[in-house]
């Protein structure tokens, strides 16, 4: 037997945002980058040991954090061993 005649085909749908939502924008912060003190590359082998530590205090850069992470990884130029300090700022479970 025939379909309906009397349906309508539904409408496609398009994805991504509405007309005239505007964009968002999102807080954008330099990453700094931790130099080899024996070469000064940037570039990084994979971390290995990460360390965590639940401590808050304020950030060298004045921003308040509740953890210090860290990471030990070795320069991909020389293959001088480093720990990179980063301080999180984590919100707690609610």
């Amino acid at each position: 037997m025939p379909a309906d005649s009397n349906t309508k085909p539904k409408p496609k749908r398009r994805g991504g945002r509405a007309k005239g939502t505007p964009n968002r924008k999102y807080d954008r912060q330099p990453a700094t980058l931790v130099r080899c003190r024996a070469c000064g590359s940037t570039e990084r082998s994979a971390y290995f040991s990460t360390t965590e530590t639940a401590y808050e205090g304020t950030a060298p850069d004045g921003k308040p954090y509740t953890h210090i992470v860290r990471r030990r990884c070795a320069c991909a130029t020389c293959g001088q061993h480093r720990v990179e300090v980063a301080y999180e700022n984590r919100r707690g479970k609610k």
